[in-house]
């Protein structure tokens, strides 16, 4: 079904958490450049192949809408604190002329001015996320805008996602 949906032009994304179909792109000579493998895992050769600052680097807008909801998601937050504000206040910091990334927006929590109210909060923030932002597979989003993002344009897409448990159907969020 997927080879005869690629082959009348559909498309296609697979997930492959035990990396199982590795060998399409060499097996499936039919299909040949049209076929894109994708793999993420916690080596720090893909730290920031998820930031969407990269992924989004088009559409600024998009791009930070995602990193808040990734951040609120992330954190526990509650869209109505203190620490919501003072992330929407950090995006805010970042001038047209920086490379805007995860990265460049926990180092803006952190400069706050003194007199700021947000000040305390922010910079409890800028420390929990830098404490998290190295650590296994969440080092996939937070980058510092150089990286190449994952691309998944072509026709058929396998998205290998090492070490990737999925939770029961009976887990509640």
């Amino acid at each position: 079904f997927v080879v005869l949906n690629v082959l009348y032009g559909g498309y296609v994304l697979i997930f492959d958490p035990k990396a199982e179909r590795g060998h399409w792109e060499t097996d499936l000579k039919m299909l040949e450049g049209l076929i894109t493998t994708v793999t993420l895992s916690s080596d720090p050769k893909n730290k920031g192949k998820l930031d969407p600052y990269n992924l989004y680097r088009e559409d600024r807008k998009e791009a930070d809408e995602l990193a808040v909801s990734v951040i609120v998601e992330l954190l526990n937050l509650d869209a109505s604190s203190l620490e919501h504000t003072a992330i929407l206040a950090a995006q805010k910091m970042i001038h047209e002329d920086e490379l805007p990334s995860m990265n460049l927006l926990v180092e803006k929590l952190a400069e706050f001015p003194k007199d700021d109210e947000l000040r305390d909060i922010a910079r409890h923030l800028h420390r929990r996320l830098k404490l998290e932002a190295d650590s296994g597979m969440i080092q996939l989003i937070f980058g510092d805008g150089s990286e190449d993002a994952i691309n998944l344009d072509n026709r058929l897409n396998i998205l290998q996602i090492d070490n990737l448990k999925l939770p029961s159907p009976s887990t509640l969020k």
